[in-house]
């Protein structure tokens, strides 16, 4: 009985005086933001910096506009419009002009009456349609890259949400081991005191342990530090446009105002920092993510084909069908058409006027190309075509085989999570709680070792950091099952804002 009210008396106090001591750190603790943890990150400035708060859905939104991918991209896409719109015209006129049948013996333009100065043309006439399939081809290859745009925006989505989730974690993660190290330090000065005291059955391996379970708390928390520096330096590298380094150029073909593209200039204003607030992420099709008993893979295919790679690769096999049409033009004949003028000078010597003077001479004509020898090698052409079109549609298959696929692991991971989560939340959190109250107050009634204490404790930490981790990667898995359904008919950008269904924790 002594021992509990010595014990009871000693953990008030030291939570009081603990608590003036922590405030009173806290009011002289004013250094500079450091870029290593988001602790540092929230200390006071002195106006040296303006902190940006970035929230889930502004992460991935500034991800989306900072992407120098899809300016490259639609760059790349503009290309092949400009090559499709040169396919329109036919090829340049050939001219041709010369000195024909000159006297060898004098060179003397008017001694024989064949001497022409001769000035000619040619055009060549496209073989059959090839101008015009040539001009579908590049077009169809250009309109498969808006829809690599949208693939590129679903797959920006996962990989900055991510990276955000991931620094969360590791944020909250080490802000309840630094919660549990106040209790710890706590009972460390509490065993130290009844050791010192001779009260109780407290031992000298008990302070030791104490003191172990303090410094094994103090590395985990440098390596909850370490994770949370490591992906808010990935992250920040998306979505900071300090980060970014655009030039006037590159600024001015992107679309991207200045303000929202700060320059170089105002790199040292401002530093961003992480929200604390989790976000909440709709599933685009709960009824596929949760059910049980979803056996309609037909039904979930057709929903794939909506994908934007998917969509992508449906315009690559367009412009593969076309490259077939093109090489069946090579069966066709090939003309071009000529004409030529030439110019003679008068005859010298000759009595009469009408003796004299010489007649210009004027040619037409067309040339065609026979395919006599052309048939083995069109054939070959025509084959080559046909096989690369089928490997497109075997790749766009084995691409709808890839997401089917992701749906249903994904699917089964999620069930698997909040399973886990209704576990930790229902049962197994409570029971740990209940062990570390029990184990507590069986040593304050020296009724229990301060071993179990500890162990007890430690338990509840590790249940309480497991509980976030699922949590965090059910929002994971969430926003990757989201991927697979991100379809050109339902986008999750309207009026270019980032909706995830759930509400902007800025």
């Amino acid at each position: 009985m002594r021992k509990s009210v010595v014990f009871m008396t000693g953990l008030l106090g030291f939570i009081a005086g603990h608590t003036v001591a922590s405030d009173a750190k806290r009011s002289n603790n004013q250094g500079p933001p450091l870029k290593m943890g988001q602790a540092a990150f929230e200390r006071e400035t002195s106006g040296a910096l303006d902190l940006m708060t970035l929230g889930f859905v502004d992460a991935i939104s500034r991800a989306k506009h900072l992407d120098p991918w899809k300016l490259a991209n639609q760059l790349e896409q503009q290309s092949l419009l400009d090559e499709a719109l040169a396919q329109n015209g036919w090829d340049d006129p050939m001219f041709s002009i010369g000195v024909n049948n000159l006297a060898a013996n004098t060179f003397s333009f008017n001694q024989e009456a064949m001497s022409q100065i001769k000035l000619g043309v040619m055009q060549s006439i496209p073989r059959g349609d090839s101008r015009q399939f040539k001009q579908r081809q590049f077009t169809q290859l250009a309109n498969q890259y808006p829809f690599q745009r949208m693939d590129r925006d679903a797959k920006v989505e996962v990989v900055v949400g991510h990276l955000w989730l991931d620094a969360y974690q590791a944020h909250q993660s080490a802000a309840l081991v630094k919660s549990s190290r106040i209790l710890f330090e706590q009972l460390a000065d509490i065993a130290q005191a009844n050791y010192a005291s001779t009260v109780g059955n407290t031992r000298q391996q008990d302070i030791v342990r104490a003191q172990l379970e303090l410094t094994q708390l103090d590395e985990r928390l440098s390596k909850l530090q370490q994770q949370y520096s490591k992906q808010f330096e990935a992250l920040d590298t998306w979505t900071n446009p300090n980060t970014q380094h655009f030039d006037e150029n590159i600024r001015s073909q992107s679309g991207l105002s200045a303000d929202f593209l700060a320059g170089s200039e105002n790199s040292s204003r401002f530093r961003q920092v992480l929200s604390k607030e989790m976000p909440e992420i709709k599933m685009t099709q709960p009824e596929v993510y949760l059910s049980s008993d979803y056996n309609q893979p037909a039904s979930l295919m057709q929903s794939l084909l909506l994908h934007p790679s998917i969509k992508a690769w449906e315009q690559n096999i367009a412009a593969s069908k076309s490259g077939i049409e093109i090489a069946k033009q090579n069966y066709k004949t090939k003309f071009s058409l000529n004409a030529s003028y030439g110019y003679r000078d008068n005859a010298p010597n000759s009595i009469t006027m009408l003796d004299r003077e010489r007649a210009d001479l004027f040619s037409i004509g067309v040339s065609f190309e026979l395919p006599l020898f052309a048939e083995n090698r069109v054939d070959s052409q025509v084959s080559s075509a046909v096989k690369y079109s089928q490997a497109k549609k075997f790749k766009r298959w084995l691409l709808l085989r890839n997401l089917y696929q992701g749906v249903q692991t994904n699917r089964a991971v999620l069930k698997g999570l909040i399973s886990r989560d209704q576990l930790y939340e229902t049962q197994l959190l409570p029971q740990l709680n209940q062990l570390s109250e029990a184990s507590l107050t069986a040593y304050t009634n020296d009724d229990g070792g301060f071993s179990e204490v500890i162990k007890a404790r430690i338990e509840e930490l590790n249940g309480a950091i497991e509980l976030l981790t699922i949590k965090v990667e059910i929002k994971k898995t969430v926003l990757s099952l989201n991927y697979y359904f991100s379809n050109t008919e339902e986008s999750n950008t309207t009026n270019g804002q980032f909706q995830l269904g759930g509400k902007n924790n800025d």
